[in-house]
């Protein structure tokens, strides 16, 4: 099964800024014409990148501040002439991401895409984004081309997604697995991410299985919620309780050619195989945080 991959006009859009935006709904910011009174001189000059786009006929405006000792990014709305901040995200980094307009999640409306990854979906009901933390290249869960529904009302999505490539003990230099993990889960009527499981090879990298897998075998690990960090406190990778665990040898017929990792097929059947004893565990999911994300009515 091949996932569909994001335009390249996304990265493009990270390195550049504002360059070259197309179409009627997505425009360069002029910055000078969308600040607010709240806006300072001083802040001003710690503008970073911003881009507006026209969303449900009405403008919206993201914002990215940067200075020596803060990074963050607000987003405003236009509301009679003027544009009002609805949100604020005190955590946002320039360090490994950019922001832009994309509708992820193809439902019409454009959603703020960090990275290529991390999302913040529109809801047009409340007219403003809810964090929904990794939300990319998704697709249905289905039996016989039918998607399968969680409460009979929302589909089964799942995405893949593969990160570093690593070199393993017993390997050479020019053999290397990479990282990957799924996640099956729904996106419920609130614009919640109702998480049922995580499938991830990062035990594959510990130190005290590294030096000892045959090349290209690989430990696959499937977590369900309550999710804590993998790493640290906040850390963006999920633990949880370990409800399968098995070794994946050599075999080449499970790994993706581009990627020297498992093939989106094998994860595709074992969420297939699985899902119905997975959903018991579903519970809304929450991007763990220092600060939590600001909403402003």
């Amino acid at each position: 099964m091949n996932f569909k991959l994001l335009p390249v006009f996304i990265v493009l859009i990270n390195l550049f800024a504002c360059s070259n935006q197309p179409s009627d709904v997505r425009q360069n910011a002029n910055t000078n014409n969308l600040l607010s009174v709240s806006d300072t001189l001083n802040n001003i000059k710690d503008i970073f990148e911003s881009d507006t786009a026209i969303i449900s006929n009405k403008r919206f405006v993201w914002t990215i501040y940067r200075n020596d000792s803060s990074c963050y990014f607000i987003v405003k709305q236009e509301t009679n002439g003027h544009f009002v901040t609805i949100m604020k995200d005190p955590e946002f980094t320039t360090n490994n991401s950019g922001l832009a307009f994309f509708d992820i999640n193809n439902d019409g409306y454009l959603d703020i895409l960090e990275g290529n990854q991390y999302s913040y979906l529109f809801n047009s009901k409340t007219e403003n984004f809810s964090e929904v933390g990794e939300f990319h290249s998704i697709d249905t869960l289905k039996i016989n081309s039918t998607p399968i529904l969680y409460e009979n009302k929302y589909p089964l999505l799942y995405y893949l997604s593969y990160g570093r490539a690593m070199a393993m003990g017993k390997c050479s230099d020019d053999t290397m697995i990479n990282e990957n993990h799924s996640e099956l889960f729904v996106i419920n009527e609130n614009f919640q991410k109702i998480s049922f499981a995580t499938l991830d090879n990062f035990a594959t990298f510990d130190g005290k299985f590294r030096d000892s897998l045959d090349c290209g075998a690989e430990i696959i690990n499937c977590y369900v919620p309550p999710y804590y960090g993998k790493y640290d406190k906040y850390s963006v990778w999920n633990n949880g309780k370990t409800v399968d665990s098995f070794l994946l040898t050599n075999d080449t017929s499970f790994y993706h050619e581009d990627f020297n990792a498992v093939d989106s097929d094998y994860i595709t059947n074992y969420w297939l195989k699985n899902y119905s004893r997975l959903l018991q565990y579903g519970q809304v999911f929450k991007v763990r945080r220092e600060k939590p994300i600001e909403y402003f009515e």
